[in-house]
């Protein structure tokens, strides 16, 4: 099969998204605030179009495709698995049939393929017949559930994932099961990666957290500015190498490449562009992602496929955290599966207006 996959549209009243094969990924994703306007809260790679990059053997495939958002089992790369993400994110998974599916109301008749450039705010929506896939019955799919085997010597067995629209609103509720093979302990996340706004905007993050520490080590040497494994306590001021103190919204206006995780987080947090008019919250259990990761990307890698040309951040809630190790950053701990366990986790994505 050919990557990225089989691809599946899912629609409701307030959105849309394309729901893709390679990483059990969500992309394309389109919310209406109250007043109609369509805002893409989640990246995309320029690059995704471009054969010479998505056909390159030599670039992971969630690279070729980055963007959008999907669930890491484990995060980062461990000694268990040396796919980075886990093995379902370089990997395609299989759609549930029929069955699966949670299908709405209306009619949908054709599924078109939207331009691959994520980022804020779109310029209209296309008309309801030309968006949408067809479940079994004719009616609009406003949810998917898609499950990913794991190899038989991995200690997770299987992980399932649904993708649900909200009638009424402008968000998408995500639920997500892991079974395990053996008993382990993993880093397990979630990977949503926001769009930026517009050019020069103060994004601001709002959210209940005890500290933040920045990454053990210079997270890209040559780019980064935030001063590595230094504490703080406040996203206006995030310590810099070169003495004082930056705020997130400045910070992403940068050419740079950061890493930052805050501590003791209560499973909420708003990402405010108070110049585009929006906000996105995103929710999670607190108990089972007890941290969240920001991961700065403005830019500021010039290596294939990036070549300086993507743009945006993930907020990624988190069981794990990172140390330093021999000169490198490297993540530890983790949540403890039991052999034979089946663990699920609810989150939720959703936009507002300012």
């Amino acid at each position: 099969m050919s990557l990225p996959g089989d691809k599946r549209r899912i629609e409701w009243d307030r959105g849309s998204a394309e729901v893709w094969a390679l990483s059990g990924a969500i992309h394309r994703l389109e919310l209406a605030l109250p007043d109609g306007r369509p805002i893409r809260p989640l990246a995309e790679a320029p690059w995704q179009g471009e054969n010479e990059t998505t056909s390159d053997a030599t670039i992971p495939p969630h690279l070729r495709f980055l963007g959008g958002e999907w669930p890491c089992v484990p995060f980062g790369r461990t000694d268990i698995d040396p796919v980075a993400h886990g093995y379902g994110t370089d990997n395609v998974w299989a759609f549930g049939s029929g069955a699966g599916d949670i299908e709405g109301d209306k009619t949908a008749t054709s599924t078109p393929d939207p331009s691959p450039q994520g980022g804020g705010e779109t310029s209209a929506l296309p008309p309801s017949s030309l968006r949408g896939g067809v479940g079994g019955g004719g009616h609009e799919v406003t949810g998917i559930t898609l499950s990913i085997a794991y190899p038989s010597n991995h200690p997770i067995a299987r992980l399932t994932r649904t993708i649900r629209g909200v009638a009424g609103e402008a968000r998408v509720d995500f639920a997500l099961t892991v079974e395990a093979r053996a008993a382990c302990t993993l880093p397990v996340g979630l990977h949503p990666i926001l769009a930026l706004g517009k050019p020069g905007e103060v994004v601001r993050v709002a959210g209940v957290f005890g500290h933040g520490e920045t990454f053990p080590i210079v997270f890209e040497p040559g780019v980064s500015r935030l001063a590595p494994a230094a504490r703080f306590s406040a996203m206006a001021a995030l310590p810099l190498a070169a003495r004082g103190a930056v705020s997130f919204g400045a910070l992403l206006n940068e050419t740079t490449e950061e890493a930052f995780q805050l501590f003791g987080v209560d499973g909420a947090l708003r990402v405010a562009f108070p110049d585009s008019g929006y906000a996105v919250r995103l929710n999670w259990n607190p108990v089972d992602f007890p941290t969240c990761l920001f991961w700065l990307s403005t830019g500021g890698r010039l290596n294939k496929p990036w070549n300086g040309r993507f743009r945006g951040f993930g907020v990624e809630p988190l069981n794990a955290g990172f140390a330093e190790k021999n000169g490198a950053g490297v993540i530890a701990g983790g949540r403890s599966f039991l052999a034979g366990e089946s663990w699920t986790t609810h989150y939720a994505l959703a936009i507002e207006p300012l």
